[in-house]
């Protein structure tokens, strides 16, 4: 009995050509998929916290974790500081493998600004330090803590005009 409008479908009345046409486009999916999230995980550099970092010492593994501590640990205010802005900007893009490097890079940049990145050494790429110059009169020094102490003070400033906190 065939299947039509109205009436359920039944794998056994389909034609066995289509179902193994459908098969093959779900394993291809399937496998696609996994060898996408296992190339993620290779190429991820880890990212080590200090025990400053909220929630204490850890490592950050992939651009889920770095959402989930996000999501988790940063407060609210600060999300809306220029360097978690950077970070969140291009975070939905990388975990799908677009600008991971610039997510990377603003992320340990972002750690680096709240004294929470377990080696400072490596605070910021090339990469980053260019971005932050071509911000022009926005751009934050790095290595001048009363910028950045004014920084935050002027965007929960901002926050707090805007009626967000």
């Amino acid at each position: 009995m065939v299947s039509g409008p109205g009436q359920p479908f039944r794998a056994q009345d389909a034609p066995a050509a289509i179902l193994e046409s459908w098969l093959g486009v779900c394993r291809g999916i399937i496998g696609c998929r996994r060898v996408c999230l296992v190339m993620d995980r290779e190429t991820f550099e880890p990212i080590k916290l200090n025990a400053r970092a909220p929630g204490g010492e850890r490592v950050l593994k992939s651009f889920d974790d770095i959402g989930a501590f996000i999501l988790m640990r940063v407060e609210l205010r600060f999300r809306e500081l220029p360097w978690w802005q950077a970070v969140r900007k291009d975070l939905a893009e990388a975990r799908f493998g677009a600008r991971q490097k610039e997510t990377h890079g603003a992320m340990r940049n972002a750690l680096w600004q709240e004294g929470w990145l377990a080696d400072p050494a490596k605070k910021l790429s090339n990469k980053s330090a260019a971005d932050l110059e071509e911000a022009g009169s926005n751009a934050i020094d790095p290595t001048s803590d009363a910028d950045a102490l004014a920084e935050i003070e002027h965007a929960l400033r901002k926050a707090s005009d805007d009626g967000r906190l």
